[in-house]
């Protein structure tokens, strides 16, 4: 049995106990995480190749993979015996703000007191939604003829959509109101919009990796879709207006019509519409 081997049946077996075992799991992720970057030298590619291989494996999302490798290299809170989420919002204080909490003789801290205590910023976790580039969007909306006129989980709005429902309108509660809404969800909430887009009036067409061995793809996608057209490339989302590296996963685009009681229909881009794209095709 390799190392490796042996890191992930013990991650298993923590994550059976994960309230109890919350700094366990974040050393061994960590320790897989080495192992992981062995044969390469740290880019961000394989950084994002190893948050994907942590969803695909146990179940972890983007966000919880960076609290708990953030939470292995706060090795001084690794002591105390409080909350997960005190350990995570420990862990993104500065070193003299834990230590102060390390020393307190209070036995009993809970988080509102650690917060008193530090005076610190919450977590900002490496989020897994991520802006649609302004190019693909047009391209992929002309390819098809689609005309958006919502877009109902809008960061920046650099898509230039008509109506935009923003994280504070929460457009998961708000009712969606249009007649195509563009849909690029954080990848940890597939489920959770895709329920929201089939109960709502609204046509709409998803950006999604392409995961057919979840619940959400086989329960959902699969029997309510109207179209799935899978691209054949990498596409570089952007963080903050810049571009990120390209995604280690493949996507695709879901179209769901209300009109529509078939069965789903598959398309591909051709080689052309690549190539005219600039994008690189995975051999």
């Amino acid at each position: 049995m390799t190392k490796k081997e042996t890191q992930e049946i013990k991650l298993k077996r923590l994550l059976n106990k994960k309230a109890k075992l919350i700094v366990e799991i974040s050393l061994c992720i960590k320790e897989l995480k080495a192992i992981y970057f062995k044969n390469y030298k740290g880019s961000q590619i394989c950084l994002e190749n190893f948050y994907e291989y942590l969803l695909k494996e146990f179940s972890i999302t983007r966000r919880q993979g960076h609290d708990y490798l953030k939470l292995a290299s706060a090795k001084e809170i690794h002591v105390l015996k409080v909350a997960p989420s005190s350990l995570i919002y420990l862990a993104y204080q500065d070193k003299k703000s834990r230590e102060k909490v390390i020393s307190s003789k209070d036995k009993n801290l809970t988080l509102k007191k650690i917060k008193n205590m530090t005076k610190g910023k919450e977590p900002s976790s490496y989020s897994s939604s991520w802006d649609t580039p302004k190019d693909f969007f047009d391209e992929v909306s002309k390819y098809n003829s689609w005309e958006f006129d919502l877009d109902p989980c809008s960061s920046t709005n650099n898509l230039k959509i008509r109506n935009i429902l923003t994280k504070e309108q929460d457009g998961l509660e708000t009712p969606w109101k249009g007649k195509l809404a563009w849909v690029n969800p954080p990848f940890d909430q597939n489920r959770k919009w895709l329920e929201k887009a089939v109960s709502s009036s609204v046509d709409s067409v998803f950006l999604l990796p392409v995961r057919t061995d979840t619940a959400w793809f086989h329960e959902i996608v699969l029997k309510k879709a109207y179209k799935i057209i899978f691209i054949k490339s990498r596409i570089a989302f952007l963080k903050d207006g810049k571009k990120m590296a390209n995604t280690p996963f493949a996507l695709m685009l879901v179209e769901f019509k209300k009109s529509y009681k078939g069965k789903v229909k598959f398309e591909s881009y051709e080689r052309s519409f690549i190539t005219k794209q600039n994008l690189k095709l995975v051999s």
